[in-house]
């Protein structure tokens, strides 16, 4: 995707002059589901969004709408990434043993494109680029189970995100120390 135009880095009210835009997005996907019981799928992933580069210009790839939850965390409440100023290899297995049960694991890295932006949703940010461009990894399993399949699914999730050299280096980096994050829901169809 690509995103071209003018528009002010900020809200209307920020006195903030309006810029040119030039941001882009990539995303490749490729994979395989086997045969058998389990019906695993394994897929490896890569996302691409810019980040801003110069001054005088918006760089930063704008998500404008969509969920998260599938690329990158079990919720948006945990939200360690978004669609900007990223560069995101990662792998994902999925298995079914029952009918009723399907469980996902994933790992994925998570890079600056820029590294004098701020890292994708966060405020962190080093203008001189030296806090590098590692911002971490991320890991993920998750288990969903029909209790009464089409009716009522639980669903159990658990993520952590191992903090990299930018969160440790930037000036206004938080507490260094990994974060996880877990639920449990219960979803009612009807």
């Amino acid at each position: 995707m690509a995103q071209f135009g003018h528009a002010r880095d900020g809200s209307p009210d920020s006195g903030k002059p309006v810029l040119p835009v030039a941001a882009y997005d990539a995303h490749g996907d490729i994979g395989y589901w086997f045969g058998g019981r389990w019906q695993p799928q394994v897929s490896a992933f890569f996302d691409y969004y810019t980040g801003n580069c110069r001054e005088g210009r918006i760089g930063r790839f704008d998500t404008l709408y969509g969920a998260r939850r599938f690329e990158f965390g079990p919720t948006e409440l945990f939200g360690a990434a978004d669609r900007s100023n990223l560069v995101s290899p990662g792998i994902r297995l999925k298995a079914s043993p029952t009918r009723r049960l399907s469980l996902m694991t994933d790992y994925r890295l998570h890079k600056l494109a820029s590294a004098v932006d701020r890292f994708s949703n966060s405020d962190v940010r080093d203008e001189t680029g030296g806090a590098r461009r590692s911002a971490g990894q991320r890991g993920q399993a998750q288990a969903e189970y029909d209790l009464i399949p089409k009716v009522v699914a639980l669903d159990i999730s658990y993520a952590r995100l191992f903090k990299g050299c930018f969160f440790r280096d930037a000036p206004n980096a938080p507490d260094f120390r990994h974060n996880s994050y877990g639920y449990v829901t219960m979803m009612f169809s009807f």
